[in-house]
């Protein structure tokens, strides 16, 4: 059988939310990343029409989304292997009102192989954005329960800040001892 390799980060990293978007779990997964990104968020009133009229009527008005966006980083998620049905369904579900594309990327998965796979992100990348989060640890649904506010999940940019220096000594030491990511 033919499958369509996805990279899925954010709320398309958990198994639950695929199941949903699809009716059943794919029968194959494994975690990856994705080098040379960072992960951002939108809120409601960045996203465009008529996308955001058709998320503010099913998800409120405190929806968020992620992003990945070009960047001095990488996003961690989940590398799926979907039938070209799966895919569809998925495809429909992230298009709504031509707010999100699909893109091509290179998947590293936490094997060590390399991918070539397709995710999501925003259509253009001139809409607006809140700021970024730490893209290896995360939450990964944003609209679950009782959300937590844009505010709320950016707030502590200096330990962000902390963490891209950390992350880039590492890099560093690892460069100058030929050691391989």
């Amino acid at each position: 059988m033919d499958y369509i390799s996805y990279f899925g980060y954010g709320a398309n990293a958990n198994p639950n939310r695929i199941k949903e978007i699809i009716g059943h779990l794919p029968e194959k997964k494994i975690g990856g990343l994705i080098y040379n990104s960072k992960l951002a968020i939108q809120t409601l009133n960045q996203i465009p029409e008529p996308a955001k009229s058709i998320l503010k009527t099913v998800w409120g008005k405190k929806f968020l989304a992620y992003t990945i966006i070009p960047g001095n980083g990488l996003v961690t998620g989940i590398f799926w292997q979907l039938t070209p049905e799966e895919f569809s369904k998925l495809k429909d579900w992230e298009e709504v009102g031509g707010w999100r594309k699909f893109v091509p990327v290179e998947v590293t998965l936490y094997d060590g192989t390399v991918k070539h796979a397709i995710t999501d992100q925003i259509s253009s990348l001139d809409q607006p954005l809140f700021g970024c989060v730490d893209s290896i640890i995360y939450q990964y649904n944003l609209n679950e329960n009782q959300p937590r506010t844009a505010e709320q999940i950016v707030e502590d940019n200096d330990r962000i800040a902390q963490i891209e220096s950390i992350r880039q000594e590492i890099k560093n030491i690892i460069q100058k001892k030929n050691y391989s990511l």
